[in-house]
């Protein structure tokens, strides 16, 4: 309800009944406060709907002031929209892209881990070999050795009997 109707609605409800003394400065008391807080609410409105039309006039002064553009610059403008929209588009495919792979690579990762377990594996058991074969062949290296030291004595130990038997 208005403040309008509110007062036409009091005063209709109030017509013809007797009020003790002082009670019509009440009243009217009562009626301008009504009216005032209905006058308040009307002005708030005004200066919602001035506020709005400024805006609007303003948008309408920033229009005129801009030049009418070109067919060269609207071609322009044109083609700029459609490379924006082409970009984005190429940007979309690519994020997609990069979402498919970085899927891929963590769906590979355990294989690679397990790949890279076995390599390792594999290299270990090399280097055992090698190692077993290193030692076994310095252990041969080692009897040859001696066996070379044995025969080097065996035929210093012959020269020197026959150099004995020849005297």
């Amino acid at each position: 309800m208005t403040g309008l109707n509110c007062i036409e609605e009091y005063e209709s409800q109030v017509v013809g009944v007797e009020f003790p003394e002082g009670a019509e400065a009440w009243n009217l008391k009562f009626n301008y406060s009504v009216q005032a807080a209905a006058d308040e609410g009307k002005k708030k409105k005004l200066a919602q709907e001035n506020k709005a039309l400024k805006a609007q006039i303003q948008k309408m002064r920033i229009a005129a002031k801009n030049q009418e553009r070109s067919r060269a610059d609207e071609r322009l403008i044109s083609g700029l929209r459609k490379k924006v929209i082409e970009c984005q588009d190429d940007l979309e495919k690519s994020e997609a892209s990069l979402a498919r792979v970085r899927a891929q690579l963590a769906k590979n990762a355990k294989g690679r881990t397990e790949f890279v377990r076995q390599l390792k594996r594999k290299y270990e058991d090399t280097v055992t070999d090698l190692k077993r074969k290193l030692t076994t062949l310095e252990n041969e290296a080692a009897k040859q050795a001696r066996n070379f030291k044995d025969e080097r004595e065996h035929s210093y130990a012959l020269m020197s009997q026959m150099e004995e038997d020849m005297q």
